[in-house]
């Protein structure tokens, strides 16, 4: 009766020290987060089309898939385009979150306004941030771990900071979801998924949804880990990286293009590029398996649909 008296003596004259009899308080569950629950609707782009202004708060999985992004949205008819990365490599959610806290000018920050990337040393997440008023800002986990769920913990305390910090307060934030490593990578963060590619790939697609989605604070998925598998079972076959786990050009013209469509929130219906950059010719065939790809994914973004170009 005593403990019971003190309880309730406390919480009307001290409620701040109600912990002190012997009660804990309940953990604060509540979304730090005010962005649309994660959708893939056609009715809501992130791009009208003409501007595309994102952010890329990555590693280099993120870089793979932005390089040729910049020549993709101009090639399709957008005329005001600004595309920023900051890179670390390997760079995590709890790395981040750790660069954000301590405003550690630990990343290289590159931006692409006229079709060439300029790039500078040591910039903070911050500075890149504030740099452009952003239409989107992507955030992805680091390859390696971004199956495992538990590595996922810092990242309502990083979406906070990220709104908190950017110079656009109606930007929004989408995640990019990453692809798994070739058959038999040489990676050796592969054991974690017992070298097998559709142990990881499914391993990403759970921990997107159980760890990403839940926080309600991403507009949309880009499932470019989903293109990328859907284009393996194509006639392109499992040969879309160039170290067994970094894309190669072709991987990463499906990559970029996975990113357009998901901004432009429709299917693509053709592409207008032939060469990029003078890197990579694109044929027929190799233009109806992206599409084809990306449309699958952008439609079905944690399941695999086989290729019709076989």
């Amino acid at each position: 009766m005593k403990k019971v008296f003190c309880i309730l003596l406390m919480t009307l004259l001290f409620p701040s020290l109600l912990v002190a009899c012997g009660t804990e308080a309940s953990p604060d569950t509540t979304p730090e987060t005010t962005q649309p629950v994660p959708t893939m609707d056609a009715t809501a782009p992130l791009s009208d089309g003409k501007t595309l202004k994102v952010l890329a708060v990555g590693n280099s999985f993120s870089d793979n898939t932005t390089d040729y992004l910049y020549d993709i949205a101009t090639a399709e008819g957008m005329t005001d385009v600004v595309i920023g990365r900051l890179y670390i490599s390997g760079c995590t959610v709890a790395m981040h979150l750790e660069n954000a806290q301590s405003n550690a000018p630990a990343y290289e920050y590159s931006k692409n306004t006229s079709g060439h990337w300029k790039s500078i040393q040591s910039a903070t997440l911050e500075y890149a941030l504030k740099d452009e008023p952003w239409d989107i800002i992507t955030v992805q986990q680091g390859s390696s771990p971004s199956g495992i769920v538990e590595t996922y913990s810092g990242l309502r305390d990083l979406v906070r900071y990220i709104n908190d910090k950017k110079s656009n307060p109606n930007a929004r934030l989408v995640w990019h979801m990453t692809w798994a490593y070739q058959v038999g990578s040489t990676n050796t963060a592969f054991s974690k998924y017992n070298n097998d590619q559709m142990t990881m790939y499914t391993a990403i697609c759970n921990a997107v949804q159980e760890a990403v989605l839940p926080t309600k604070a991403f507009h949309s998925i880009i499932p470019t880990g989903t293109a990328i598998q859907n284009a393996r079972t194509s006639s392109l076959g499992d040969n879309l990286t160039r170290d067994t786990y970094h894309l190669n050009d072709l991987g990463k013209v499906i990559g970029a293009y996975t990113w357009y469509a998901a901004f432009i929130g429709k299917p693509l219906e053709a592409i207008h590029i032939d060469s990029i950059a003078n890197q990579i010719s694109l044929t027929d065939t190799d233009k109806a398996i992206i599409i084809e790809s990306v449309n699958h994914a952008i439609s079905n973004p944690y399941s695999v649909t086989q290729s019709a170009n076989t």
